[in-house]
């Protein structure tokens, strides 16, 4: 069991840092790749929590109706859960837009920022449902519905682009540590 969820998370861990608040508006040539690709990355953290608790039960069968009840309970209850906070995050992103100051793109730029960091935290945490599901279904509205209210677009995307090419270097360069202590150590 623990060879399945290692093997469901491994190919879709990198994209899930890509929060889909990354400028990336519907009409966009690539909006609707990049969510259908969250969406599929945040399906294989469902399964992938499905496996780990699974492996570290005590219980070793399980029902068909609670096999079906924990994955719809945690997909279903991610995607809601990040309907709210997107509209949330909308409401405060707009009300951050008067358009006179620099200040105005930079407290949008915050908002989209903790919004995406504690819809995750709070879904995985404190709800137990999918932080991935919940955090790109928030990025998806705060894309539909957010974008008519920036005070800057271009700044806004130039943020994010830099924000996702940070991420994307930190986690490439903290795989190469752990795989090379793995190595090294072995």
């Amino acid at each position: 069991i623990g060879q399945l969820s290692l093997e469901n998370l491994l190919p879709y861990f990198l994209p899930c840092l890509k929060f889909s608040y990354d400028g990336s508006f519907i009409g966009a040539p690539w909006a609707s790749h990049t969510g259908e690709s969250l969406m599929n990355d945040g399906t294989a953290i469902v399964i992938f929590n499905f496996f780990q608790q699974v492996a570290l039960s005590a219980k070793k069968s399980f029902s068909v109706a609670s096999i079906f009840y924990f994955l719809i309970v945690t997909a279903c209850g991610g995607v809601l859960f990040g309907m709210i906070t997107g509209l949330f995050a909308v409401f405060w992103i707009g009300i951050a837009n008067s358009k006179t100051s620099h200040n105005d793109t930079v407290m949008q730029a915050a908002i989209m920022l903790v919004s995406a960091y504690l819809t995750f935290f709070a879904a995985e945490v404190w709800l137990e449902v999918s932080g991935v599901l919940a955090t790109v279904t928030a990025g998806v509205l705060v894309g539909n519905f957010g974008w008519k209210h920036l005070a800057d677009r271009e700044a806004m995307g130039s943020f994010w682009h830099t924000v996702e090419w940070i991420l994307n270097t930190l986690i490439f360069f903290l795989s190469g540590l752990i795989i090379g202590t793995m190595l090294i150590s072995d």
